[in-house]
């Protein structure tokens, strides 16, 4: 899991480019992110939550999900059309690093209820 925010870094480096064989690899670094995420995310709520919430759980992790999905895509297509291509590399760089944060700052308040 902690390898996603790293692939996801690299994926427009490898999709905006030139290169057939980069682009590629970065379609397959796309589908191992979101192969991962649809696995373990969903699991993860399923171990989180209350067998009488999980529909809701669902419910808000995928309506939180697909937003982010839509407003982050929304964005980068619409720089892509301005063929602002570093500017998109430089909000995934953002998201990614404000992601890993907030990832290690979960992992430390998981060990710390421990």
């Amino acid at each position: 899991m902690a390898v996603i925010p790293f692939l996801t870094l690299l994926l427009p480096f490898m999709t905006i480019s030139k290169s057939v064989t980069q682009i590629i690899i970065g379609m397959i670094f796309f589908g191992i992110v979101m192969g991962t995420h649809e696995a373990i995310m969903r699991s993860a709520i399923a171990d989180i939550t209350p067998f009488n919430k999980r529909g809701t759980s669902y419910g808000i992790f995928n309506t939180g999900y697909g937003l982010a999905l839509l407003v982050g895509s929304a964005l980068m297509g619409r720089l892509y059309d301005l063929n602002q291509t570093e500017m998109i590399m430089t909000f995934t760089c953002v998201v990614e690093a404000i992601a890993i944060i907030l990832y290690f700052k979960m992992i430390n308040q998981v060990r710390g209820k421990k």
